[in-house]
């Protein structure tokens, strides 16, 4: 479909019908009844509306909310003002866009130090208000590139627009979690934003409960002066914890294992264990175990660092092999450093069951009692 340029040569009395390229009067949509009423935004700086002859009737500033009908594939018709008298006028397709119909309500945080809300959709327009980086805000949807909030200013609710790049939606759905606090100390913040107010810190390894909320950030409710209050935790300050903890056995690896009050070497020690004890304990976070210890006859949840032990295996495979050393000693704890239950010659045949990387477990008769027992792998070889 064509249409005379800026530079408009006067066609006289058919001069729409030849613009237009219909020899009529009217859209095409309009003879079927199909004509629509659209919402749209200017996008160009400026955008002009035009007459049936090409000429420019009005412009507008860049994203100015206007209203116009279907008219052809290429314009769409308006009505427009002009000296307070009403005109029919003309949009180009690609000089508007049209926006949403049925808009969705939205809630997100701001990424800008000042997030701003715009008179326009446009951040050459004039700015309406601004917010902290961090602020949860709540709009609507508009257009490709902007959403559509209420601001108030001096006391009176205004529209204004905010650019999509300066927020980020919220999670719709939030999902409860459970971590641990990385820092030494880890904080909640009164916004989404580490330059905002610390509302409440942590230690390392404190057990935290939060919700999901934006790309980088999780929501938490934290009690200041016995207040309920809504805070904010990076994410890269915490480690989500295991959702489904497998239990499992393992043993301890140092001279003392310690059992920590937190996931942290640095917090409190409940219990310690001797080097080759066998431990009960669950999967928590990447880098400990989550383990029941009982401190003066009450159970205690506490936190083993996986560093401290080896983990049994789970299906342990029934082995024969013969004795290495002069003495081959079986030791009550998986530990050289534990009681000897029981000695055998070098070249005793002795029957065992895979027990870690480095030991394996028998069982030995001690006073006609049987007894379990572990065998270092270094002392035997398995045939």
């Amino acid at each position: 479909m064509t249409i005379v340029q800026e530079n408009v040569v006067d066609l006289g009395d058919k001069g729409r019908d030849n613009i237009f390229g219909y020899g009529l009067t009217q859209s095409p949509y309009e003879q079927d009844g199909l004509q629509e009423v659209l919402s749209g935004i200017t996008l160009k700086s400026p955008t002009h509306v035009y007459d049936s002859y090409g000429n420019q009737l009005k412009t507008y500033n860049q994203g100015k909310p206007v209203i116009y009908k279907s008219f052809s594939g290429d314009w769409y018709e308006a009505i427009v003002y002009i000296n307070g008298k009403s005109t029919t006028g003309y949009f180009k397709t690609n000089d508007v866009e049209n926006t949403d119909t049925d808009p969705i309500s939205l809630k997100g945080v701001g990424l800008e130090n000042k997030t701003n809300v715009y008179t326009l959709a446009s951040t050459g327009s004039k700015v309406l208000k601004s917010y902290a980086q961090g602020k949860t805000l709540l709009y609507k949807t508009f257009s490709s590139d902007w959403y559509q909030a209420t601001v108030y200013v001096n006391g009176r609710a205004t529209n204004g627009y905010i650019n999509k790049a300066d927020v980020e939606e919220g999670t719709t759905n939030p999902e409860s979690l459970k971590g641990i606090g990385l820092k030494n100390k880890t904080n909640v913040y009164t916004l989404a934003s580490t330059g905002s107010k610390v509302l409440k810190s942590y230690a390392q390894g404190t057990t935290l409960l939060y919700e999901t909320f934006s790309s980088d950030w999780y929501q938490a409710l934290v009690y200041v002066n016995g207040k309920a209050t809504n805070g904010y935790i990076n994410k890269a300050d915490v480690e989500e914890g295991t959702t489904n903890p497998e239990s499992l056995q393992g043993i301890g690896l140092k001279n003392k294992t310690n059992v920590y009050t937190l996931a942290s070497t640095g917090s409190k020690v409940l219990k310690s264990y001797a080097q080759g004890t066998t431990l009960l304990y669950k999967t928590f976070s990447s880098d400990w175990y989550q383990a029941l210890v009982y401190i003066n006859g009450k159970a205690t949840s506490g936190y083993i660092n996986k560093t401290d032990v080896e983990v049994i295996t789970d299906s342990p495979e029934a082995l024969k092999g013969t004795g290495l050393k002069n003495r081959t000693n079986v030791y009550a704890l998986a530990s050289e450093g534990s009681k000897v239950l029981k000695s055998y010659a070098q070249g005793s045949t002795l029957l065992y069951n895979t027990h870690t990387t480095n030991w394996y477990q028998a069982i030995v008769y001690l006073n006609g009692k049987a007894t379990t027992g572990y065998i270092n792998d270094s002392d035997v070889q398995t045939n």
